[in-house]
């Protein structure tokens, strides 16, 4: 039969299981909040280095200065003062 003793026994026990479980528990919540700030972390830097390897493989979009002259002439025709303002503006742009 059981008496009060092995009732109070199993009681206690039982508490104690109970909060081994809960500072169990605080414990993995620490460790999955850390996992998922590093899973995100991992996302953003594979991110970023996907952005660079994408930037530094597109062709440069800076043109010729042959190209840069055609463009003036296109604008301006026969107009010399237009010549000259086009570039001084093409000298500050690209200089």
């Amino acid at each position: 039969m059981i008496d009060e003793k092995d009732l109070e026994i199993a009681r206690l026990r039982g508490q104690l299981e109970a909060r081994q479980a809960h500072q169990a528990s605080k414990g993995g919540a620490a460790v999955g909040t850390l996992k998922v700030l590093a899973t995100l972390a991992a996302v953003v830097v594979g991110g970023l280095v996907l952005l660079v390897a994408i930037g530094n493989a597109l062709p440069d979009q800076t043109p010729t200065p042959e190209e840069r002259a055609a463009a003036i002439e296109r604008r301006c025709g026969s107009s010399q003062a237009c010549v000259w303002r086009e570039l001084e503006r093409d000298a500050r742009r690209y200089n």
